[in-house]
């Protein structure tokens, strides 16, 4: 496969990296006024609803470069679920989403348990999804969900990124009126989920390895670097070899995420096995320092860790390829 990029997507990726350090970079993540107004930012960059319901491979793929580049910036705003499986989603089953809303797509297990997603506190409607099998084919309902007051969401873990949040209504899917959604749209939209989400992966784990790079050439213990230590140097090298092998697994199957769902399970699988495995080994390298405050380390874990379980844990794709 030829992974040169082409002219447009050479674009795509510089204006990402641009705003990664002209407004990500600078912006107020720390409160949900202020991610607003950079989720605005990527609404006028065209970046929301890149994916129109009858994408097709190219778009995918531009798409899962994109998500990279977002994550390697360590930019936390839920643009899958928001910006491009949301609204694919709610397409799918006839659900209205605004175009002056922010839609998000949470995965709804439990009749009894609220959403619980990233995104929640700059979200205007709560795509909530869930299937029955009955020894069948996965038949698919979505329902959505207004958020009329922040004060109906609970925080689950903030640190200044919002990594977690929940509905604090318990009754709020009970309440609501489910739809039929489109099987067959529902499976792919979800595969292009588990492709973008291990792009997700790929662009942070790659960011964790060069801040480990960085800190190696600078962390001096023994008279020299712990960089030219060839332990630290093996360590960082496997580092690389696990993201590469799950990129390339992830580009494979963003260019054939509607005729081969074994590809997407593979490349989701190993991105959520092998891109967390090389973060673990970061703490490593670093030490105690990767664990403080003044570190972003634990959040590019924590959110790695919350990606890794959206569209199928790796156990998840494991069980379905050994089922194919």
């Amino acid at each position: 496969m030829d992974f040169a990029l082409e002219e447009h997507q050479d674009q795509l990726l510089r204006s990402a990296q641009q705003w990664v350090e002209r407004s990500w970079a600078k912006g107020d993540i720390s409160s949900p006024a202020g991610r607003r107004a950079l989720w605005g930012e990527v609404t006028a960059n065209g970046w929301e609803r890149m994916l129109e319901a009858d994408f097709g491979t190219a778009t995918v793929l531009d798409a899962a470069l994109l998500v990279e580049r977002l994550g390697q910036g360590g930019c936390s705003l839920p643009i899958v679920g928001s910006g491009l499986i949301a609204p694919l989603v709610a397409e799918a089953a006839g659900a209205e989403v605004g175009d002056d809303n922010i839609g998000l797509l949470a995965s709804e297990i439990g009749n009894d348990r609220p959403p619980t997603a990233r995104g929640l506190e700059i979200a205007d409607t709560v795509i909530a999804t869930r299937w029955t099998t009955d020894r069948g084919p996965r038949r698919w309902e979505v329902t959505a969900i207004p958020i009329r007051d922040r004060a109906e969401l609970v925080m689950v873990q903030t640190e200044d990124r919002f990594v977690l949040c929940r509905l604090s209504d318990p009754d709020a899917l009970r309440s609501t009126a489910w739809k039929q959604a489109d099987s067959s749209m529902m499976e792919l939209i979800w595969r292009v989920g588990a492709v973008l989400s291990a792009a997700e992966l790929v662009g942070l784990a790659r960011a964790v390895l060069d801040r480990c790079v960085e800190y190696a050439g600078v962390r001096v213990q023994g008279g020299k670097p712990i960089g030219g230590h060839q332990a630290v140097q093996h360590r960082l090298a496997d580092m690389l070899a696990s993201i590469d092998r799950s990129r390339y697994a992830m580009y494979a199957a963003a260019a054939r995420v509607a005729d081969d769902a074994v590809i997407v399970h593979q490349a989701k699988a190993l991105a959520a096995r092998d891109c967390l495995a090389a973060i673990r080994s970061a703490h490593q390298v670093m030490g105690a320092i990767s664990f403080s405050a003044e570190d972003e380390l634990h959040h590019f874990h924590k959110q790695a860790l919350l990606a890794a379980n959206e569209f199928g844990s790796a156990n998840h794709h494991w069980s379905a390829l050994e089922r194919v």
